[in-house]
């Protein structure tokens, strides 16, 4: 099921739960807090309300390869996690 949430939306939830200031995720230095956030982000809105990675690219100024990958070496994170494995 997809949900209609805006990046928005899902870019402040992701600063509030993760405590990671919403100045870092729209900073265009390369900051290593930011760019997690960004790519939790990418993939939250890209699963969950099915925004195109393009669309996640242009809100946080960055080029879409660079969301791409962002978001597979998050999902590569997730696969290793022992925690969410069953």
């Amino acid at each position: 099921m997809v949900y209609d949430v805006p990046i928005e939306v899902i870019a402040q939830e992701v600063s509030r739960a993760t405590g990671i200031a919403r100045s870092r995720l729209y900073s265009l230095t390369r900051n290593r807090e930011g760019a997690y956030a960004r790519s939790i982000v990418a993939f939250l809105a890209k699963v969950v309300s099915g925004h195109m990675i393009v669309d996640v690219a242009q809100h946080f100024q960055r080029s879409p390869m660079r969301v791409s990958q962002s978001i597979i070496q998050l999902e590569n994170e997730l696969r290793k996690d022992d925690c969410l494995t069953p």
